[in-house]
């Protein structure tokens, strides 16, 4: 007796691997595997249902219909190729009344730009011409990986082994035309053909004798010591996994973080390390709260990866040349910080211009689909308070009609001015109008450097009638005289020129409660290694009952083009957290424990207090506009802590989104800057 089931992958974005492997299954000649030598001969009715659902999300559907025999055989082959992906939300079998799919396949199509922009360049018609690799993203599958990246395999460190599913082998083969070619004048990085079985393993022996390699071919330098990560421009150190069995040994890990790691994709997730609080003890082999952690992720680093591993290395630091794929979790979804790829994307309104730069990002329109390249070389200047409203208008390319309109967006940056901003505006006569974007809230600029802050904070001090300044002053001069370390650390801060920001304000406020420390790291790092720091002592309160640190909003001066944003008294904020730290003091802690948990208290209640303030002025906001949709972007909402807490405050009455399709800080604003009515301007 024949059964019809449907194999579902909901997924919040197209990915072109499954897209590939749905085609796999469509195709009429069987499928050798390189395991073994079965051949499928007899399967299952096979057609194909996927696209968009109404919430946004894209689905794959498998309907296949067979006997029970067949259907276990295809859900044995399902489960084996489809590798987990950061962008499934859920995969399901239940069964069908009536089959509503197709048996023709989905060509997978190229971002790749022609040199002339014609305007058949989005015809149905188009034919593939990138290879496989690049449009699915991946040169390695269930297929070949546990042959060529298992020491105990024969075929172990073979990186052109062909694989009939992903043809990962054309990534490294010899090809003949570009030997021809190869004295033709054009600069070319170093071709990934030298990268054979004999020079992998020399580069491992290297490694292993000198603690340093550079593999040219990859852009990427792997090394045994933090040495790399001291002399980089990152910002916290890179991590690259050899050993996944002993990561719960360095890291602190849930099961989520484990299973994203593993996803096919192979994005980079920021870990605490173990023991973070006492970062400087002998035992502690990694000297930092937080790293950006990540598994091997082309054919070339596996095999690498898994030689070490043999050899007693369980993770190596790492330095590339290009942004890494690092992904951030909000609201139950992994989001990229960052598009790594190049993406197509459909869009049903016109835009206001047909290209535009942001960053090393690139967009162009052309016949109602959108293409967006990173790694640019040209970069035009933006205004720093139009990212904001970038990422707004970058809702014109959800697929969901829910996200695009009423949004009040908040948007964390620390590149660029964070701000609250809403979708509707009220007007002078009371009216609401729709789709005028306005800025409620921009965050406040600090001092750049300590001694300004200091001179700042004290100049927020008004004498009450009788000029007496006892009250007030004694606030500043009795943390000095508590605290004189975490005074000096104040005092000889400096911040980034843009400040208006969250990190700036998480920065301040590690310094405070001595989290600050000087090393020979870079001002970037060292801010980093701070605000990290703060965020693993949070991370370590066990309760919710932490002191409310001040936000009073504040009216900002009124420009002549634009209504008056608010902002918040940031001398207010951290008088009032220096008042906590002194009663801190008063309750003279026994132990370094004892206090330890003071301050993780403190540091807690400084996000929780935030997070609970913006979720106040956004619901005054919505009463004013009328606000259902919140939408979040920006790179700040990295900081997993914070976001959970402001998320779990806007849920309960508005509905949460990100650009899921694109990320939080980049494809995002150039797509929407397509849409900013604003004059262009050039350098």
């Amino acid at each position: 007796m024949n059964t019809l089931l449907c194999f579902d992958f909901i997924c919040t974005q197209p990915v072109p691997f499954y897209q590939h492997l749905c085609n796999l299954l469509l195709r009429a000649h069987p499928l050798v595997t390189l395991q073994s030598n079965d051949i499928f001969t007899e399967t299952a009715q096979i057609s194909i249902d996927n696209g968009y659902l109404k919430n946004g999300h894209y689905r794959y559907r498998i309907e296949a219909q067979g006997t029970q025999i067949q259907l276990e055989t295809l859900a044995d082959r399902i489960a084996k190729d489809f590798l987990l992906s950061v962008h499934l939300v859920k995969a399901k079998i239940t069964p069908l009344e009536k089959s509503q799919g197709s048996t023709s396949i989905q060509i997978l199509k190229s971002t790749e730009l022609p040199s002339t922009q014609k305007k058949r360049l989005f015809s149905k018609n188009d034919a593939i011409n990138s290879p496989l690799y690049e449009l699915i993203h991946l040169d390695y599958c269930a297929t070949c990986t546990p042959l060529f990246g298992d020491n105990q395999s024969p075929k172990f460190a073979q990186i052109d082994l062909i694989c009939p599913c992903c043809h990962g082998e054309e990534h490294y083969k010899i090809h003949k035309e570009a030997l021809l070619t190869k004295q033709d004048g054009i600069k070319r990085s170093p071709s990934l053909t030298t990268l054979t079985q004999e020079r992998l393993f020399s580069l491992a022996k290297e490694l292993l004798s000198e603690h340093t390699v550079k593999i040219e071919e990859l852009g990427v330098t792997l090394s045994t010591q933090v040495a790399l990560f001291e002399h980089s421009e990152q910002l916290r150190p890179q991590i690259l996994i050899c050993n996944p069995n002993t990561l719960n040994l360095f890291f602190n890990t849930t099961s989520e973080q484990v299973i994203t790691l593993s996803c096919f994709e192979k994005p980079a997730i920021t870990l605490t390390t173990k023991d973070a609080i006492q970062i400087h003890s002998s035992s502690s082999k990694i000297n930092a709260a937080s790293c950006d952690v990540r598994f091997a992720y082309n054919r070339a680093l596996i095999i690498v990866t898994e030689y070490l591993r043999q050899k007693g290395i369980d993770f190596l630091y790492y330095r590339v040349n290009t942004p890494i794929a690092h992904m951030a979790f909000i609201d139950q979804h992994w989001i990229w910080l960052q598009q790594p790829y190049s993406i197509a994307l459909n869009t049903t309104r016109d835009t206001l211009r047909d290209n535009a730069v942001v960053g090393n990002y690139q967009a162009m329109e052309l016949k109602k689909r959108v293409v967006i390249h990173n790694s640019v070389s040209l970069v035009l200047p933006v205004k720093s308070q139009d990212q904001a409203f970038n990422a707004l208008y970058a809702t014109q390319f959800s697929q969901a009609s829910i996200n695009k309109q009423d949004i009040v967006t908040i948007f964390l940056s620390r590149n660029s001015l964070s701000q609250i901003i809403t979708s509707n505006r009220l007007r002078d006569n009371g009216k609401i109008e729709k789709d005028k974007a306005e800025s409620i809230l921009q965050f406040p600029k600090l001092p750049n450097n300590g001694i300004d802050f200091i001179q700042q904070l004290r100049a927020s001090i008004k004498p009450n009638i009788e000029g007496n300044l006892l009250t007030s002053v004694s606030i500043i001069d009795k943390f000095q005289l508590a605290y004189p370390s975490q005074y000096h650390a104040l005092s000889t801060m400096k911040l980034s020129d843009q400040s208006q920001n969250l990190t700036s304000l998480l920065v301040v406020a590690a310094t405070l409660l001595g989290l600050s420390e000087e090393s020979s790291l870079s001002e970037q790092q060292s801010n980093q290694q701070a605000v990290d720091r703060l965020l693993t002592f949070a991370g370590y309160f066990p309760t919710e009952h932490s002191p409310h640190i001040d936000f009073p909003k504040n009216v900002l001066e009124k420009s002549t083009l634009d209504s008056a944003p608010s902002s918040f008294d940031w001398c207010q904020t951290f008088k009032s957290l220096m008042s906590f730290c002194l009663a801190k003091k008063s309750l003279k802690p026994t132990d370094k424990d004892e206090e330890n948990s003071h301050t993780a208290r403190l540091a807690f209640g400084f996000l929780d207090s935030l997070a609970d303030e913006m979720s106040q002025w956004i619901e005054t906001a919505g009463h004013r506009v009328g606000i259902t949709n919140v939408l979040l972007a920006g790179d700040e909402f990295q900081y997993t802590l914070f976001t959970r807490r402001l998320c779990r405050r806007l849920k309960n009455n508005y509905l949460i989104h990100a650009s899921w399709h694109l990320d939080l800080e980049g494809a995002n604003l150039v797509a929407g800057a397509l849409y900013l009515p604003r004059r262009r301007t050039y350098p």
